[in-house]
């Protein structure tokens, strides 16, 4: 699908839902129910401009999807507008990024990476497992695991802090679900950094007051920022300017955990030739913790340089058994 212009103004007028193995690229899209959803396997979704109107989610990982769906792909889009009301917040579709996971569906490996956001103020990231009417015949509770958001630039304040919940309650069963391996990439709210502190994990639910959700449904989320020059966006690794990163952690397991997080710098055929590192203490299953890199200055001639953040389980460098608890490092520039 290319070069492409959907306008709708009437609740429930989606935007795109192709197959799988598909693509679509050079498309705008002005609607008012959700805009791209993902919810075959190895979908291509690359240059899109989006205008999203009162109701539903510019950016729509799932909605009860029922089987294994994976390799998703989303790059370059422009948000220059999402509308939704900020006094009525509570609806299941008013993320930027959004789920409702009411399915048994696993889903894994998307990327969502360079995006920039204009004109919306509400909340960027509202991650859901919940039971809707359109899936009372799906019995237990799926898995959202190894998904990437990288280089999102939000250019305004959002007032909304960010959710992580599960709605399902008693239509699950007592299997492994919720998130693991949620990894934020130099994202940015108004030239900050992203930090979990502005996730509400787990809280209690809406739908069934006194329900407490598991602690253990929201497990291994990473926030990872590099800055050059202080600068929170960096196109690239400014000769002379100094290299460093905001980290943001919260631990996915039920006891204390020892990490240390490394910022490194690689010449143009893979050898590292400095190190910046920071080391933390997250207890189990905390909401988050933030840590700071102080760096290093960048040397005179940057040509074919990259970076890495890498967060291992340990108390150091030389003990630590290199377990990478987030998966995949961090790499500036992304090869993107």
């Amino acid at each position: 699908m290319k070069n492409v212009n959907v306008i709708g103004w009437f609740f429930n007028t989606d935007g795109l839902l192709l197959g799988g193995n598909s693509t679509a690229e050079n498309c705008f899209f002005k609607v008012n129910d959700d805009t791209i959803k993902l919810y075959f396997s190895n979908m291509t979704i690359t240059n899109i401009v989006i205008w999203q109107e009162v109701n539903g989610a510019p950016m729509q990982l799932t909605w009860n999807v029922s089987v294994p769906t994976s390799n998703n792909y989303v790059n370059h889009v422009d948000i220059i507008r999402c509308e939704h009301i900020l006094g009525n917040m509570t609806n299941q579709t008013k993320g930027i990024f959004n789920s409702v996971h009411g399915g048994i569906g696993l889903l894994s490996n998307y990327v969502f990476e360079n995006f920039t956001i204009d004109n919306a103020d509400g909340r960027l990231f509202q991650l859901w497992f919940v039971k809707t009417t359109y899936n009372t015949n799906q019995m237990g509770g799926g898995n959202i695991k190894d998904i990437t958001f990288r280089n999102i630039k939000v250019t305004n304040s959002m007032t909304q802090p960010n959710l992580v919940n599960n709605e399902s309650l008693t239509n699950l069963d007592t299997g492994i679900y919720g998130f693991d391996r949620i990894r934020f990439e130099n994202v940015s709210v108004q030239g900050v950094p992203l930090s979990l502190s502005t996730f509400n994990f787990t809280p209690n639910s809406t739908q069934n007051p006194g329900y407490t959700t598991p602690s253990n449904f929201a497990k291994n989320f990473a926030a990872s920022s590099f800055m050059v020059g202080g600068n929170v966006n960096p196109t690239a690794l400014t000769p002379g300017q100094q290299l460093t990163a905001q980290v943001s952690l919260r631990n996915g397991t039920s006891t204390s955990q020892d990490y240390v997080v490394i910022l490194a710098l690689y010449d143009s055929s893979g050898n590292m030739v400095n190190t910046s590192q920071a080391t933390a203490t997250v207890a189990g299953y905390s909401d988050s913790q933030d840590l700071s890199l102080t760096g290093f200055t960048l040397p005179a001639d940057t040509t074919g340089m990259s970076a890495k953040i890498m967060i291992w389980t340990g108390s150091d460098t030389l003990t630590s058994p290199m377990v990478p608890p987030y998966g995949a490092p961090a790499v500036f520039p992304a090869s993107a």
